[in-house]
C-alpha cells in the first residue's frame, strides 16, 4: 500500500494554491470581477459578519466571476431578439408607402380617422396616442414622438429603394 507521507502532503498543497494563486491574478485582472468581489466582501464586513463567517477573497473572486458570466449569457439571450414593429410603426410605414410626403400633421389626422372604440387605435389627443399592440395590451406613444417615428419610416423607406434599385 502507498503511503503518503507529510512532504506528499505539503507538495499537494503547495501545487493546489499556486493553481488558485494563478486563477485569482485571473479574476483580479478584470476590473468588473475585482470590483464585485470586493464590493460583496465590504458588504459583508459592513453589516459586521464575525470574519470566520465572511467570505474570503478567492471565494468572492470566484462568486463575481460566475456573475459575470450569468450576465453575459442573459444579455446575450436578449440581444439575439430583434425587436419587433409596433402597429403604430407599421401603419406610419404603410402611410408613407402610400403617400411619401405626408407630414407629421396629416398623419396625426389619418391616425385619428383610424380611431375607434375596440379598434387598433382606441384613442388620439394633441398629447398621446393610445393603440393595442399585438399582445392585445394598450400601449401609449406621446404624440410628439410622431415626427420622429415617420422620419424613422421614410429613411427606412429611402434605404429599402436604393437597395431595390441595385
Amino acid at each position: 500500500m502507498n503511503q503518503i507521507t507529510a512532504s506528499d502532503i505539503n507538495e499537494m498543497n503547495r501545487a493546489f494554491w499556486a493553481a488558485e494563486l494563478a486563477v485569482a491574478e485571473r479574476r483580479m485582472k478584470d476590473p468588473a470581477i475585482l470590483l464585485q468581489a470586493t464590493s460583496a466582501m465590504a458588504a459583508e464586513r459592513d453589516r459586521r459578519l464575525p470574519i470566520e463567517w465572511q467570505i474570503s477573497l478567492y471565494g468572492a473572486l470566484q462568486d463575481a466571476e460566475a456573475a459575470k458570466r450569468r450576465f453575459a449569457a442573459q444579455q446575450s439571450r436578449r440581444a439575439g431578439s430583434a425587436k419587433k414593429t409596433d402597429p403604430l410603426q407599421a401603419f406610419i410605414v404603410e402611410a408613407v408607402k402610400s403617400n411619401g410626403s405626408i407630414t407629421h400633421v396629416q398623419l396625426l389626422d389619418k391616425l385619428r380617422r383610424e380611431q375607434q372604440p375596440g379598434g387598433w387605435v382606441e384613442d388620439v389627443d394633441d398629447k398621446t396616442i393610445w393603440f393595442v399592440d399585438a399582445k392585445g395590451l394598450l400601449k401609449e406613444a406621446p404624440a410628439s414622438g410622431l415626427k420622429d417615428r415617420l422620419s424613422r419610416a421614410k429613411k427606412s423607406l429611402g434605404r429599402d429603394k436604393k437597395i431595390s434599385s441595385r
